[in-house]
């Protein structure tokens, strides 16, 4: 087998590069790699005076190499990617550049994501109080203006209309009936109920509101039919509550206004405007309340 170490033969051609300071390379006709440092006119005068020829020692460097380091594949590689010193410079500057900026952006994430913290829970904390307080600028508890509805239902001296609105205390109320939107026993829209609720949505949506607030109610009858149970075992509560998201999901849908902006609630059957004693008390009980906050309402 023809194995050449030494400087590579003018005119043969082959990888010689020289990096920095990693000394002469030859070429390994072997194994087809350029091979760091063994040529004889490289070695220093004192590697020569153990007695061992500069073949024998240049055999035994090779075999310690290709042992270790795998000289054959670290070699190209090494090769392939030598760079001036400006270079690598240059290259070490920029990295450093990128990971100051990195650590600029992660302190600015931080403080951004304790602002955000810091902002949801203020607003949690104003949207407590202001349940607490009835709702509007803290003007009128949620009682008061549920007697200030009863006495407008009364004072109609008619049938309210399927779809009425109200004028309240920090806003006003639309109140839907039951039948215009659902079912007996149901929270799936008709699609009589959904153009409505669009139709709705576009009117608060072209003025300045607040908070809007969507509220589910029933008639005291409790929920008995074995599939209406089923689908709302926790009775009232659970049904208004359903109805509520429903009408909220149209009102959000399309774009139609931010979600950000709606709430849903249920009160089941514990806050009627009328007799439950009688069915048009009953009729009247079993609605949907979407009811619009002042513009300058405390969120």
């Amino acid at each position: 087998m023809l194995r050449w170490v030494g400087p590579l033969p003018q005119g043969l051609g082959g990888p010689r590069p020289v990096c920095g300071s990693l000394g002469p390379w030859d070429w390994d006709w072997d194994l087809g790699i350029p091979r760091l440092g063994i040529n004889r006119g490289a070695l220093p005068s004192f590697f020569l005076s153990s007695g061992e020829s500069a073949q024998q020692l240049v055999m035994t460097m090779q075999k310690s190499i290709q042992a270790r380091l795998v000289a054959g594949l670290f070699l190209s590689g090494l090769a392939s990617s030598c760079v001036s010193q400006d270079e690598y410079r240059h290259a070490v500057d920029l990295a450093q550049i990128y990971q100051d900026a990195n650590h600029e952006l992660e302190a600015k994430n931080a403080a951004l994501r304790g602002e955000l913290d810091s902002l949801s829970s203020e607003a949690r904390v104003r949207e407590a109080d202001w349940l607490k307080s009835g709702g509007a600028n803290g003007s009128a508890s949620y009682e008061q203006r549920i007697s200030e509805l009863q006495s407008q239902l009364e004072g109609l001296g008619r049938a309210p209309q399927d779809i009425e609105r109200f004028d309240v205390d920090g806003g006003y109320v639309y109140m839907i009936q039951d039948k215009v939107l659902f079912s007996s026993g149901s929270a799936e829209m008709e699609e009589e109920g959904r153009s409505a609720i669009i139709e709705l949505a576009r009117k608060i949506a072209a003025e300045p509101h607040g908070r809007i607030y969507v509220r589910g109610h029933t008639d005291s009858d409790p929920v008995k039919k074995p599939e209406t149970k089923k689908r709302f075992p926790h009775g009232n509560l659970h049904l208004a509550s359903d109805r509520a998201v429903s009408v909220a999901a149209v009102l959000t849908g399309k774009g139609l206004m931010p979600s950000r902006d709606v709430v849903a609630m249920a009160f089941g059957e514990w806050d009627p405007v009328a007799d439950n004693g009688t069915a048009e008390g009953k009729r009247l009980n079993r609605r949907v309340e979407i009811f619009v906050a002042d513009p300058s309402a405390t969120r």
